[in-house]
């Protein structure tokens, strides 16, 4: 086989994967552009739903009205949050843990809050834009290769997915979702620039986003046919993506006098530095099974499943799906799986969306589509309660 040949090979099972999911026909791949209103409007009936229950489960559950509805989601990160809003990073005890968490939407919380009057609702609005802006993307993502109906069940399924509701509260989950979505829709189209720059928001926003680099610098090899005569000055955007970072390792460097402040935190703070898996599932097992059965299965049991089933994902991402894909779904859950302490494994899996494409492909079958729709339907109203009532939930 010549080169040419051999580039095309390569350059068809990396868009398809050499085992490829059942996609779209070539006469398919010329559809026009589909409505975003049932997108929309799904999304904020989700929100509405979301807010709603939250509020009705406190009431009935504590017996008691909230001081103020929104104040049931002042919960856990969602306070650390605020507090950079509000007060900035710092060496004082109160805030000398802060830097852990990358400014960029605490920042976007200052800056909003003249817009919804005081800090929490703005992280709440921040949230909601970017929910939108996030399922959007998706659905034009995914309809870029499958039909529309398996776009709008990834659309669906991320969307009640067990820990999803963090896409409606003051954590980073939306926003990061947005702008790693769109990062890879501004590729495949071809817009370098914007691809560049998302990604680079996504490194400013958390440092999980070490899997955009690679994958999208194979995603420009792969349009170029893996000719590096064809490669072009646009690759250079990409270079905002290690820049943000490296923004963020500033803002370490001018408080902490150091790059890696943040690291040391992580460490004393929340027991995490770079270990085999196996060290960290053991040691969240360890931590569930000595307080009680509800610790036992949102630690110890939820969070080694999510772990353990997302890597096997990863694994069957490389030989059916889209290999930059793949490679993004590959670095970011290694950001977690080799730590010391797997701490908030489902909800880290949010933001990997390769895995809610793999999962509405298999929703095709009508009863595995329900299967999926109901347990992910019970367990998000059952964690979502415990999240508002202020109980570990992810």
């Amino acid at each position: 086989m010549n080169d040419t040949g051999l580039r095309t090979r390569l350059t068809r099972m990396a868009t398809r994967g050499p085992i490829p999911l059942r996609g779209l026909s070539a006469d398919e791949h010329a559809k026009p552009a589909g409505s975003l209103g049932p997108v929309l409007c799904f999304g904020t009936i989700a929100t509405v739903l979301t807010f709603v229950f939250a509020y009705v489960a406190y009431v009935l559950l504590e017996n008691q009205f909230p001081a103020a509805p929104l104040e049931i989601w002042r919960r856990w990160d969602t306070v650390h949050y605020l507090n950079i809003a509000r007060n900035g990073y710092g060496t004082d005890p109160e805030r000398e843990m802060l830097i852990i968490w990358p400014p960029l939407y605490p920042w976007l919380i200052r800056g909003f809050r003249w817009l919804a009057g005081s800090y929490l609702p703005a992280g709440l609005f921040i949230s909601f834009v970017s929910y939108l802006a996030a399922i959007v993307g998706l659905y034009r993502l995914v309809d870029l290769d499958f039909p529309r109906d398996t776009a709008m069940r990834t659309v669906i399924y991320i969307s009640i997915f067990p820990a999803a509701y963090f896409l409606h509260a003051a954590y980073t989950e939306a926003l990061f979702l947005a702008l790693v979505v769109w990062s890879f829709l501004s590729a495949r189209r071809g817009r370098w620039g914007w691809a560049g720059l998302l990604a680079g928001l996504a490194s400013f926003t958390r440092i999980t986003a070490f899997g955009l680099l690679p994958a999208l610098c194979f995603e420009y090899l792969v349009q170029r046919e893996f000719r590096l005569r064809q490669v072009r000055a646009d690759a250079l955007w990409l270079l905002l993506i290690p820049l943000g970072f490296g923004v963020y390792l500033w803002v370490n460097q001018s408080i902490y006098d150091t790059p890696f402040a943040f690291l040391e935190r992580s460490r004393v703070h929340m027991h995490k530095v770079l270990s085999a898996p196996w060290v960290g599932a053991q040691a969240v097992w360890g931590s569930g099974i000595g307080d009680g059965p509800r610790r036992i299965l949102t630690v110890g049991v939820s969070e080694i499943a999510s772990g353990v089933l997302s890597g096997v994902l990863v694994l069957y991402a490389f030989v059916r799906m889209r290999t930059s894909y793949a490679i993004y779904l590959c670095v970011s859950w290694a950001t977690f799986a080799f730590t010391s302490f797997w701490a908030s494994t489902t909800r880290y899996i949010l933001p990997l969306f390769p895995v809610f494409i793999l999962l509405s492909v298999w929703g095709e079958r009508r009863t595995l589509h329900w299967a999926m729709c109901m347990t992910f339907g019970m367990a998000y109203t059952l964690l979502l309660a415990l999240f508002i009532r202020g109980a570990w939930a992810f």
